[in-house]
């Protein structure tokens, strides 16, 4: 890939970041208006033009991180990457009903980061919640011996520490 002269390129690269960031921020407000419950994100219009545009500019910004030399716009290239990679994941899993197990392979699709992620079902968000919530219910006579935090592991303190404290 041919490398870009900065001096020619600067402005140009600064509103790909503006307008990459603002369509990030577009797309993660026109989700947030959707009731995912009612109306999947590929059917509502707006939402659909914002990731449209968000996977557009992400081209962009990726062509610069792949064929700039100069540190000075690196990290907000990847920060503005980071963003568009997020907004885009959201796009996608409010794609599908909230109640439906998308075990899906990623590797076909270019804007996603990682090949092979797969979403927890809900179900398996409550089961997770309902075994983490019967965990907490111990008692303090069933205290788990592997917490770091638990009374077993107290410390005494041979120093007075009242003694130092002056009001």
């Amino acid at each position: 890939m041919p490398r870009i002269d900065l001096t020619k390129e600067r402005p140009k690269i600064q509103q790909t970041l503006a307008e990459a960031s603002s369509a990030a921020t577009n797309l993660m407000n026109a989700l947030r208006l959707i009731n995912w419950e009612q109306e999947l994100s590929t059917e509502n219009k707006r939402a659909t033009e914002c990731f449209n545009k968000c996977r557009r500019l992400r081209k962009q910004v990726l062509r610069y991180i792949h064929s700039i030399e100069s540190e000075e716009f690196i990290g907000s290239l990847l920060h503005t990457n980071e963003e568009l990679i997020q907004a885009l994941q959201k796009y996608d899993k409010m794609s599908q009903a909230p109640d439906e197990d998308s075990d899906s392979d990623y590797e076909n699709d270019d804007w996603k980061v990682e090949s092979g992620m797969r979403k927890l079902n809900v179900n398996d968000r409550r089961k997770n919640r309902d075994e983490s919530d019967s965990e907490s219910d111990l008692s303090d006579e069933e205290e788990d011996d592997d917490n770091p935090f638990g009374d077993a592991n107290k410390i005494d303190n041979p120093v007075d520490e009242r003694a130092y404290i002056k009001y």
